[in-house]
């Protein structure tokens, strides 16, 4: 850690990371690691009630009912049986309760056997850049139990709040989640 002339550190943590280890703070930058979120966050204002509207009937998602959001791909770490069983509990509370799931990846079979065995649950399968836009609209939070990373700033672009389990291999972007400001990170 000592070698480098100078640290570029992701986020906070990561610097008090550095710094707890011996690296003088002199030699370092904080970079609050984010990706340019303005052409997301327009796209998503752009986005009207109508197309909101006509993309609820598509998905067969009521006009009133509650939308959840979970835009990622789809491994492991995210944790997909677990938000499949939160989405069940949260549903057994709020009938009118939706899952929509956006990504790819190696647990797309399992995002398709939920879509299959619950009628609120809704793959809807990859969406890249402005493309993801509508379904953040028609949310009214994000969740994703599993490892949050960047896009956590996709959710706080638009509005969004994002729900999470405390787990040890998130990213180091967890740390722009507020804990009752912004989101949840629950046990």
């Amino acid at each position: 850690l000592r070698l480098a002339d100078w640290w570029f550190a992701y986020t906070g943590v990561t610097l008090r990371y550095l710094i707890s280890n011996g690296v003088p703070p002199e030699i370092t930058t904080n970079v609050q690691n984010a990706i340019d979120t303005d052409s997301f966050a327009q796209t998503a204002r752009q986005i009207t009630p109508e197309q909101s509207s006509q993309l609820r009937r598509e998905l067969g998602i009521g006009s009133q009912s509650r939308v959840g959001l979970f835009c990622a791909s789809l491994y492991p770490h995210k944790r997909l049986p677990m938000l499949i069983e939160a989405g069940s509990l949260v549903r057994n509370s709020v009938p009118d309760f939706h899952l929509v799931v956006v990504g790819d990846g190696a647990d797309r079979e399992k995002a398709q056997a939920a879509a299959a065995r619950h009628p609120w649950v809704h793959y809807v399968g990859p969406k890249f850049g402005d493309g993801r836009a509508p379904y953040f609209r028609i949310a009214e939070l994000v969740l994703n139990p599993g490892l949050v990373g960047l896009g956590i700033l996709d959710a706080f672009a638009v509005g969004l709040p994002v729900f999470t389990a405390n787990f040890p291999n998130h990213g180091p972007e967890i740390e722009y989640l507020e804990h009752g400001l912004n989101g949840i990170a629950t046990p």
